[in-house]
Protein backbone atom coordinates (compact mmCIF):
# COMPACT_ATOMS: atom_id res chain seq x y z
CA UNK A 1 0.00 0.00 0.00
CA UNK A 2 1.25 2.92 -1.00
CA UNK A 3 0.05 5.30 1.96
CA UNK A 4 -0.40 5.03 5.64
CA UNK A 5 -3.70 6.15 7.62
CA UNK A 6 -0.64 6.90 10.65
CA UNK A 7 -1.40 10.34 11.53
CA UNK A 8 -0.22 12.96 14.71
CA UNK A 9 -2.34 13.47 17.31
CA UNK A 10 -3.00 17.25 15.43
CA UNK A 11 -4.63 15.51 12.29
CA UNK A 12 -6.87 12.70 13.81
CA UNK A 13 -9.76 14.94 13.88
CA UNK A 14 -9.75 16.19 10.23
CA UNK A 15 -10.03 12.04 9.15
CA UNK A 16 -13.15 10.11 7.99
CA UNK A 17 -15.05 13.38 7.94
CA UNK A 18 -16.86 15.27 5.44
CA UNK A 19 -16.91 18.95 6.20
CA UNK A 20 -19.73 21.26 4.47
CA UNK A 21 -18.48 24.89 3.37
CA UNK A 22 -20.81 27.11 5.70
CA UNK A 23 -19.08 30.47 5.58
CA UNK A 24 -15.97 32.44 4.64
CA UNK A 25 -15.26 35.76 6.55
CA UNK A 26 -13.02 38.38 4.67
CA UNK A 27 -12.17 41.41 6.05
CA UNK A 28 -14.30 40.87 9.27
CA UNK A 29 -17.45 40.54 6.68
CA UNK A 30 -19.30 37.48 6.85
CA UNK A 31 -20.07 35.65 3.29
CA UNK A 32 -22.53 32.43 4.42
CA UNK A 33 -22.73 29.71 1.41
CA UNK A 34 -25.86 28.40 3.69
CA UNK A 35 -27.72 31.74 2.15
CA UNK A 36 -27.80 30.94 -1.03
CA UNK A 37 -29.86 28.43 -3.09
CA UNK A 38 -28.23 25.77 -4.17
CA UNK A 39 -29.30 22.63 -5.89
CA UNK A 40 -29.18 19.34 -3.78
CA UNK A 41 -25.68 17.50 -3.83
CA UNK A 42 -23.97 20.22 -5.24
CA UNK A 43 -23.30 21.49 -1.93
CA UNK A 44 -19.35 22.36 -1.46
CA UNK A 45 -17.69 20.64 0.87
CA UNK A 46 -14.04 19.03 1.39
CA UNK A 47 -12.77 15.14 2.99
CA UNK A 48 -9.19 15.16 3.99
CA UNK A 49 -6.52 12.67 3.20
CA UNK A 50 -3.11 12.11 5.07
CA UNK A 51 -1.10 10.27 2.86
CA UNK A 52 1.35 10.12 5.91
CA UNK A 53 2.41 12.01 8.93
CA UNK A 54 2.79 15.25 7.09
CA UNK A 55 1.45 15.39 3.65
CA UNK A 56 -1.77 15.11 2.83
CA UNK A 57 -4.98 16.57 -0.15
CA UNK A 58 -7.90 18.48 0.73
CA UNK A 59 -10.39 16.93 -2.39
CA UNK A 60 -13.12 19.55 -2.35
CA UNK A 61 -16.67 18.75 -3.70
CA UNK A 62 -19.64 20.47 -4.82
CA UNK A 63 -20.12 23.95 -5.97
CA UNK A 64 -17.63 25.39 -6.09
CA UNK A 65 -14.68 23.48 -5.91
CA UNK A 66 -15.57 19.91 -7.76
CA UNK A 67 -13.16 18.48 -9.66
CA UNK A 68 -9.72 19.81 -7.85
CA UNK A 69 -7.52 18.30 -5.29
CA UNK A 70 -4.89 20.42 -2.91
CA UNK A 71 -2.10 19.19 -2.27
CA UNK A 72 -0.87 19.87 1.56
CA UNK A 73 2.11 19.72 3.74
CA UNK A 74 1.65 19.95 7.99
CA UNK A 75 4.17 21.74 10.17
CA UNK A 76 4.93 19.00 13.07
CA UNK A 77 3.14 19.57 16.26
CA UNK A 78 1.25 22.44 15.22
CA UNK A 79 -2.25 23.03 13.53
CA UNK A 80 -1.04 24.34 10.09
CA UNK A 81 -0.02 23.50 6.42
CA UNK A 82 1.29 24.95 3.47
CA UNK A 83 -0.87 24.31 0.11
CA UNK A 84 2.10 23.21 -1.96
CA UNK A 85 0.04 22.19 -5.67
CA UNK A 86 -3.09 22.03 -6.63
CA UNK A 87 -4.71 20.69 -9.40
CA UNK A 88 -8.19 20.49 -11.02
CA UNK A 89 -9.15 17.12 -13.52
CA UNK A 90 -12.42 17.08 -14.70
CA UNK A 91 -13.85 20.40 -12.92
CA UNK A 92 -17.31 21.00 -12.99
CA UNK A 93 -17.72 24.86 -13.52
CA UNK A 94 -21.22 24.52 -11.53
CA UNK A 95 -22.89 26.49 -14.64
CA UNK A 96 -26.47 26.58 -12.45
CA UNK A 97 -25.14 29.04 -10.85
CA UNK A 98 -23.24 31.25 -13.52
CA UNK A 99 -25.33 34.04 -13.30
CA UNK A 100 -25.74 34.41 -9.55
CA UNK A 101 -23.41 37.28 -8.58
CA UNK A 102 -23.92 36.04 -4.58
CA UNK A 103 -22.51 32.86 -5.49
CA UNK A 104 -19.93 34.40 -7.59
CA UNK A 105 -18.62 36.64 -5.12
CA UNK A 106 -18.47 33.41 -2.80
CA UNK A 107 -17.28 31.43 -4.96
CA UNK A 108 -14.07 33.88 -5.52
CA UNK A 109 -13.47 34.17 -1.93
CA UNK A 110 -13.85 30.15 -1.51
CA UNK A 111 -11.23 29.56 -4.54
CA UNK A 112 -9.12 32.43 -3.87
CA UNK A 113 -8.32 30.97 -0.47
CA UNK A 114 -6.67 27.77 -1.60
CA UNK A 115 -5.56 29.07 -5.19
CA UNK A 116 -3.84 32.22 -4.07
CA UNK A 117 -2.41 30.57 -0.71
CA UNK A 118 0.52 28.39 -2.21
CA UNK A 119 3.34 27.83 0.51
CA UNK A 120 1.42 30.33 2.82
CA UNK A 121 1.05 29.47 6.48
CA UNK A 122 -2.95 28.38 6.85
CA UNK A 123 -3.96 27.93 10.36
CA UNK A 124 -6.70 25.20 11.84
CA UNK A 125 -8.95 25.09 14.14
CA UNK A 126 -12.20 23.85 15.84
CA UNK A 127 -14.94 26.06 17.15
CA UNK A 128 -18.25 24.69 17.91
CA UNK A 129 -21.74 26.73 17.36
CA UNK A 130 -24.80 26.06 18.29
CA UNK A 131 -23.54 22.53 19.24
CA UNK A 132 -22.22 21.69 15.87
CA UNK A 133 -18.37 21.03 15.32
CA UNK A 134 -16.85 23.58 12.75
CA UNK A 135 -13.48 23.07 11.25
CA UNK A 136 -11.63 26.64 10.76
CA UNK A 137 -9.28 27.82 8.40
CA UNK A 138 -7.87 31.20 9.13
CA UNK A 139 -4.82 31.87 6.18
CA UNK A 140 -2.17 35.08 7.01
CA UNK A 141 -4.40 37.96 6.43
CA UNK A 142 -6.62 36.63 9.22
CA UNK A 143 -9.38 35.83 6.79
CA UNK A 144 -11.39 32.85 7.31
CA UNK A 145 -13.14 29.84 5.29
CA UNK A 146 -15.44 27.44 8.11
CA UNK A 147 -16.21 24.24 7.42
CA UNK A 148 -19.40 22.15 9.82
CA UNK A 149 -19.45 18.88 10.50
CA UNK A 150 -23.22 18.48 9.69
CA UNK A 151 -24.56 20.09 5.81
CA UNK A 152 -26.32 23.30 7.32
CA UNK A 153 -27.56 24.23 3.87
CA UNK A 154 -30.36 21.63 3.11
CA UNK A 155 -32.08 18.51 4.72
CA UNK A 156 -32.27 16.62 2.03
CA UNK A 157 -28.51 16.33 0.90
CA UNK A 158 -27.94 13.12 -0.31
CA UNK A 159 -30.56 12.33 -2.22
CA UNK A 160 -28.74 10.40 -4.65
CA UNK A 161 -28.31 7.39 -2.50
CA UNK A 162 -25.93 4.63 -3.20
CA UNK A 163 -23.63 2.16 -1.28
CA UNK A 164 -20.90 0.14 -1.75
CA UNK A 165 -19.70 -3.36 -0.63
CA UNK A 166 -16.98 -4.70 0.36
CA UNK A 167 -14.70 -1.72 1.67
CA UNK A 168 -11.98 -2.71 1.48
CA UNK A 169 -11.98 -4.51 -1.24
CA UNK A 170 -9.51 -7.33 -3.66
CA UNK A 171 -11.18 -7.92 -6.81
CA UNK A 172 -14.71 -6.71 -7.07
CA UNK A 173 -16.74 -4.05 -5.53
CA UNK A 174 -20.63 -3.73 -6.37
CA UNK A 175 -22.30 -0.56 -6.38
CA UNK A 176 -25.87 -0.44 -5.28
CA UNK A 177 -27.96 2.13 -6.10
CA UNK A 178 -31.40 2.97 -3.48
CA UNK A 179 -33.32 4.61 -6.44
CA UNK A 180 -32.93 4.61 -10.18
CA UNK A 181 -34.97 5.93 -13.07
CA UNK A 182 -32.75 6.81 -15.53
CA UNK A 183 -28.85 5.92 -16.09
CA UNK A 184 -25.72 7.21 -13.61
CA UNK A 185 -22.42 8.47 -14.50
CA UNK A 186 -19.76 6.89 -12.69
CA UNK A 187 -16.28 7.78 -12.27
CA UNK A 188 -13.49 6.12 -10.13
CA UNK A 189 -10.83 8.51 -8.99
CA UNK A 190 -7.11 7.35 -7.64
CA UNK A 191 -5.60 9.62 -4.82
CA UNK A 192 -4.12 12.21 -7.13
CA UNK A 193 -7.36 12.83 -9.18
CA UNK A 194 -6.71 10.92 -11.91
CA UNK A 195 -10.12 9.65 -13.50
CA UNK A 196 -9.18 5.59 -13.36
CA UNK A 197 -12.48 4.58 -15.36
CA UNK A 198 -15.49 6.21 -16.63
CA UNK A 199 -18.56 4.07 -17.61
CA UNK A 200 -22.62 4.88 -17.75
CA UNK A 201 -24.87 2.45 -15.80
CA UNK A 202 -28.95 1.85 -15.38
CA UNK A 203 -29.13 -0.95 -12.64
CA UNK A 204 -29.15 -1.85 -9.15
CA UNK A 205 -26.44 -3.55 -8.58
CA UNK A 206 -23.49 -2.89 -10.64
CA UNK A 207 -20.60 -4.97 -10.23
CA UNK A 208 -16.72 -3.05 -10.61
CA UNK A 209 -13.86 -4.96 -11.68
CA UNK A 210 -10.74 -3.87 -9.64
CA UNK A 211 -8.87 -6.80 -9.49
CA UNK A 212 -6.28 -4.25 -11.48
CA UNK A 213 -5.95 -1.53 -9.39
CA UNK A 214 -2.66 -0.54 -7.34
CA UNK A 215 -3.24 -1.05 -3.24
CA UNK A 216 -4.57 1.94 -2.23
CA UNK A 217 -7.36 4.43 -1.41
CA UNK A 218 -9.87 5.55 -4.41
CA UNK A 219 -12.95 7.71 -4.87
CA UNK A 220 -15.73 6.38 -6.69
CA UNK A 221 -18.54 9.43 -7.82
CA UNK A 222 -21.55 9.18 -9.36
CA UNK A 223 -23.99 11.97 -10.96
CA UNK A 224 -27.57 11.33 -11.98
CA UNK A 225 -29.15 13.30 -14.99
CA UNK A 226 -30.57 15.77 -12.49
CA UNK A 227 -26.45 16.88 -11.80
CA UNK A 228 -26.83 15.22 -8.56
CA UNK A 229 -23.72 14.19 -6.59
CA UNK A 230 -22.54 11.89 -4.34
CA UNK A 231 -18.62 10.58 -3.86
CA UNK A 232 -17.47 7.81 -1.60
CA UNK A 233 -14.17 6.19 -1.26
CA UNK A 234 -13.04 2.83 -0.69
CA UNK A 235 -9.57 1.04 -0.32
CA UNK A 236 -8.42 -1.93 -2.24
CA UNK A 237 -6.40 -4.20 -0.77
Amino acid sequence: MFFSLKTYAQHEDLLDETWYFYKVEVNGKDFFYTDLDIKNEDEARIEIVIENGLEGVIFPGGCPGSGCSYYIEFIENENKFTITEGECLAIDFCTYYSDNQEYIEIGNYYNGFYINNYELIINYDWETINAIPFLVFTDSQNNKLYYSAENLSTPDFEILNFSIYPNPVQDQLFIRLEDISTAVDIKIYDLQGRVIQSFQANQKEIPLDVSNYHPGMYFIKLTNSSNQQKTMKFIKQ
